[in-house]
């Protein structure tokens, strides 16, 4: 790698970082398609598996609190997605041909895009929550993004 990848991806780290400082959700939806367009989807998602786990870990300590709450009665089913979600993502990673998965990404972050600027409150009640905990939990391991639908509290 030559010096002007090095700041490329340190530049498209920081920028995801400052939109997860500011947003608490971020870093890959905005780090991980210029990564792509540069290293090819295989290595970004390598490269981002680090920050991902720093500031995810971070996240956890910071309300770790919380976790108890009838809110978060959720979180258990959804953290056994995302294992599940990791080991196909990963297969999936190793096996799909590049062109769909990127195609895929793409997709996906449309997608995701267009529902933040039609409904940017959008947020999942409790019970819906919990009922989609199972295919949430997957969908963000395989894609590697933080949860798009946080449960409304109240």
């Amino acid at each position: 790698m030559d010096i002007s990848s090095y700041l490329l991806m340190g530049l498209a780290l920081a920028a995801g970082a400052v939109v997860k400082g500011a947003t608490g959700m971020g870093l890959p939806l905005v780090a991980l398609p210029v990564l792509t367009t540069v290293f090819g989807l295989q290595h970004a998602v390598g490269l981002m598996v680090i920050p991902l786990i720093v500031t995810n870990a971070r996240q956890v300590w910071r309300f770790r609190r919380e976790a108890r709450s009838e809110r978060m009665a959720f979180l258990p089913l959804f953290l056994v997605a995302g294992v599940a979600g990791i080991v196909l993502g990963v297969w999936l990673l190793a096996t799909l041909p590049e062109r769909l998965l990127v195609l895929t990404l793409g997709i996906i972050l449309i997608a995701y895009v267009v529902l933040r600027l039609f409904n940017p409150h959008f947020a999942l009640s409790g019970r819906a929550a919990k009922g989609s905990a199972r295919w949430r939990g997957q969908e963000v391991a395989f894609c590697k993004a933080p949860p798009a639908f946080p449960p409304r509290s109240g």
